[in-house]
């Protein structure tokens, strides 16, 4: 159960302050049972609906990967871990990686064989990663072989699984493994069952104040938030059926709490997700104007830059059912604005959560009488509590 002690700047709706009770929070939504499975059974528990959809797109090297393809990929990956010898069970792998096709392969196979794996920043400078390597001591990474030349004076004790991404690049590092290797292994798969309450994901935090903080994520925290967000009365998605299969763009970087629960939410889903590496504005617009966007995930600077642009068209984003906005608080006059280039179309969503709580606490929702208001912070997910208190603690 997640709490918060503190909402900045960010208001609870009236509807939801009706049922506080001694300074907690409680959701309006009927609680409902999650099923205590694995976070890689999770998003595969539908899998024979859309095995033939397409999972990931890398917007740069045109990289795209089915359903069946993640699926098998995630498998090849975690039989790769479970069969190394010096990997046991509750070890962890890190990576270092941007928004690739192959990262949540990665995450889904690492978790499937029984491992915690840590996301970095793949900007971050050699010190961050060093003080972020002492925090989770990981004991194999995944990477670029595009980052290795900045990273390898850091990490040469550890090893490495080195994957191409715009180009291929023969000659790697002595010792290193080839992530094109491990999808061509043919190990017999030892399987590894993490139980509901097992540490699986290992993200940083900023905190208040000083450096990084590594967090402890349990396999029930993801599936909950995942499965919470994923109810009728918060789903933003349409079913994945037959010629129907909602699109987004991966933009919000993975190794983030925001960018990775949209990823697994959305294969949860069988939705398509358009992964974008590096932020970069020419080929953001390329995407609104090219691709079939039914809806996106975004921070504050994203969604001014869908305002405040000029070469973005209102065509573009009129597509689109709902722009969700997390991070950080949006400015009344940012959404009207939105609401004024979408012409109304589009729902325009705010939320609030922290790495500490896997995500998402709460977010708004137009399927509930009041739980659209902008400047707020939404309705609580089913199931979770959110305490509020002064800073004082009065």
């Amino acid at each position: 159960m997640a709490t918060a002690k503190r909402l900045p700047r960010l208001g609870i709706s009236k509807i939801a302050l009706r049922y506080l009770s001694d300074k907690i929070v409680r959701s309006i939504i009927k609680d409902n049972t999650v099923s205590k499975q694995s976070l890689s059974d999770y998003v595969w528990k539908n899998l024979d609906k859309w095995s033939d959809k397409t999972a990931l797109v890398c917007v740069e090297t045109k990289r795209s990967y089915s359903y069946l393809d993640v699926y098998k990929k995630s498998n090849k990956i975690a039989n790769f871990l479970t069969n190394s010898k010096d990997l046991r069970k509750g070890d962890v792998v890190a990576t270092i990686l941007p928004n690739v096709p192959e990262y949540a392969m990665i995450v889904l196979g690492a978790i499937q064989a029984g491992l915690k794996i840590t996301p970095l920043n793949p900007d971050y400078t050699r010190e961050e990663i060093t003080h972020c390597l002492k925090l989770s001591k990981p004991k194999l990474i995944f990477t670029l072989t595009d980052l290795w030349p900045n990273i390898y004076n850091v990490v040469q004790n550890v090893p490495i699984v080195l994957m191409n991404h715009r180009k291929e690049v023969m000659d790697i590092p002595a010792g290193a493994v080839k992530l094109s290797e491990v999808f061509d292994n043919t190990c017999p798969f030892k399987n590894r069952i993490s139980d509901w309450n097992d540490v699986i994901y290992l993200p940083y935090s900023s905190g208040t104040t000083g450096l990084f903080k590594c967090i402890e994520l349990t396999n029930g925290n993801l599936v909950s938030t995942i499965h919470h967000i994923s109810v009728p009365e918060f789903r933003i998605q349409t079913l994945t059926d037959g010629n129907n299969q909602d699109v987004f763009p991966a933009i919000l970087p993975m190794h983030h709490i925001f960018g990775i629960h949209t990823v697994l939410e959305n294969l949860t889903l069988g939705c398509k997700a358009i992964t974008i590496p590096k932020f970069n504005k020419e080929t953001f617009i390329d995407v609104l104007e090219n691709e079939k966007l039914t809806h996106c995930y975004l921070a504050p600077p994203l969604m001014q830059l869908l305002v405040n642009e000029p070469r973005i068209k209102p065509e573009c984003l009129t597509r689109m059912r709902t722009i969700a906005v997390g991070a950080a608080p949006l400015g009344v006059n940012d959404v009207q604005r939105l609401h004024e280039k979408t012409k109304g179309n589009a729902n325009i969503l705010q939320g609030y959560g922290l790495t500490e709580a896997a995500g998402g606490i709460c977010w708004q929702t137009p399927y509930i009488s009041g739980g659209v208001k902008i400047g707020g912070c939404g309705m609580i997910y089913p199931t979770m509590e959110l305490k509020i208190e002064s800073e004082s603690g009065l």
